[in-house]
């Protein structure tokens, strides 16, 4: 049995290899999407392609889809990434919002945040990006609600959750 640091040694070239396929897969996606080859492969749109011939997740499909169109047009994006500075989870997560203008605050938040940080300074700026609720089935007898709610009430139920 291997022990605990070798495991972790392990785990970390692993993860760092993972983030390397990751930003491989941004780059051939961004080349198929500007020869709108998903077309020619017989697929309506990018992200129909990654889900049916890729077998990525929807969530997968859209970060990656949308990271690599704004990377296009914010190259610096695909340099932090690609250098490992920022993730895709927090490069999805400015994407709705980053611009020529706002680039270089919102590129040096990426890095540094985490990603609830992240969400956070977002709507600060852009309050029309707050999530609105939604409740969605999760089997037959339950459903799942997902509530926008103030900060101070957000306490409140993690002390309860403690209990």
């Amino acid at each position: 049995m291997k022990d605990i640091f070798e495991l972790d040694r392990e785990a970390k070239a692993r993860a760092s290899a993972f983030r390397d396929c990751e930003n491989s897969l941004i780059e051939i996606l961004l080349q198929i999407d500007e020869q709108r080859g998903f077309v020619a492969l017989g697929y309506p749109s990018m992200h129909v392609y990654c889900v049916e011939a890729l077998r990525l997740s929807d969530a997968q499909a859209y970060s990656m889809v949308g990271v690599a169109r704004k990377s296009k047009a914010i190259p610096e994006m695909k340099e932090l990434l690609e250098s490992k500075k920022m993730t895709l989870s927090n490069a999805t997560q400015i994407m709705r919002v980053i611009t020529v203008d706002n680039k270089k605050e919102l590129l040096e938040k990426a890095q540094r945040l985490s990603k609830r940080e992240l969400e956070r300074e977002i709507v600060k700026s852009h309050p029309e990006k707050i999530p609105s609720s939604r409740i969605r089935p999760v089997t037959e007898a339950f459903s799942e609600a997902r509530l926008v709610i103030p900060v101070e009430l957000e306490e409140s139920l993690k002390r309860l959750q403690d209990i």
